[in-house]
């Protein structure tokens, strides 16, 4: 088994963790229509099976996706390091259209790992 990275980005709807309360001016309503996965499915033409696209909490309408109240739809990126895999990662949510879905763009960043790393470092002294 070859030692790869990865990394796991999903995004949400604007009443997950609260973020239309805390951010309102950031949430674009005109974006709540279906969920539009195609051009994140496309880069698998680009990335092959380093970039995974996983449907979560959608429903089906005729024929197109809405998002419901939690993880709509997560993206794992796979990379020989934890930055190439976050890059994957956070280039296939940007691709992902409609439901004025949301991500955490600090997710493995550098600064957001070293801070985990601190707290367990706390939680284990």
């Amino acid at each position: 088994m070859d030692k790869t990275a990865t990394v796991l980005t999903y995004k949400v709807p604007p009443s997950y963790g609260g973020y239309a309360e805390v951010y309102p001016a950031k949430v674009n309503k005109a974006e709540a229509t279906p969920v539009d996965l195609s051009a994140a499915y496309a880069l698998s033409q680009k990335y092959g099976d380093r970039i995974r696209i996983y449907p979560g909490s959608m429903e089906l309408r005729g024929k197109e996706n809405y998002a419901l109240k939690s993880r709509v739809v997560g993206v794992l990126g796979v990379g020989e390091d934890v930055e190439e895999a976050r890059r994957i990662s956070l280039e296939g949510t940007a691709a992902i259209k409609g439901g004025a879905l949301w991500n955490r763009s600090d997710i493995a960043a550098k600064k957001h790992i070293a801070k985990c790393v601190n707290h367990m470092k706390q939680l284990r002294s």
